[in-house]
């Protein structure tokens, strides 16, 4: 069976077994990918928000589906940068809650938007960011690359995008 989905977990063992959760993020469906290492160790190189398509044994253990696949099998098909949007974290957030990825978006001056806010290219929908890069103000009302991890916050029942780094994409 074939498989294509955005990462949304991914381990690897001390035996080099790489185990992927994939999810269709539209539909909120996933399936868990388990990968015995195989030659090339692809797999090593997917990330959390990655798109990838692999191949395998499809199995239905306690109701939940198992693909039995091989690193070599995992193909890379876009990197989280190019693939997960801001409207995949409205549809899908909890999947994705304190994994770290890359997404782009325009970032809003704090005069702007109050405190600084990830917004999406097309302008439809933003999520709080927090930063301790000082130097985030150059970045105003530009497109930017974030690296961060996605929390969210319990007394206030808040997504925020927790940045590492933020660089300019244009």
């Amino acid at each position: 069976m074939r498989v294509r989905g955005v990462v949304v977990d991914a381990w690897s063992s001390d035996s080099g077994t790489l185990t992927l959760v994939l999810a269709d993020l539209s539909e909120e469906s996933t399936v868990k990918v388990v990968c015995s290492q195989g030659i090339l160790q692809v797999g090593a190189d997917v990330h959390v928000g990655d798109e990838v398509r692999t191949t395998g044994q499809l199995e239905i253990t306690g109701g939940r589906p198992i693909l039995w696949s091989s690193s070599d099998e995992v193909e890379l098909l876009g990197l989280s940068r190019a693939t997960l949007k801001l409207d995949d974290l409205a549809r899908a957030w909890e999947l994705l809650i304190g994994d770290r990825f890359e997404i782009v978006g325009i970032l809003l001056s704090e005069q702007r938007a109050g405190p600084l806010r990830l917004m999406a290219p097309d302008g439809t929908m933003s999520i709080a960011l927090e930063t301790t890069q000082t130097d985030s103000s150059r970045f105003a009302d530009r497109k930017v690359l974030v690296d961060g991890v996605l929390q969210l916050r319990p007394k206030t029942m808040e997504l925020v995008f927790v940045a590492y780094a933020i660089s300019a994409t244009d």
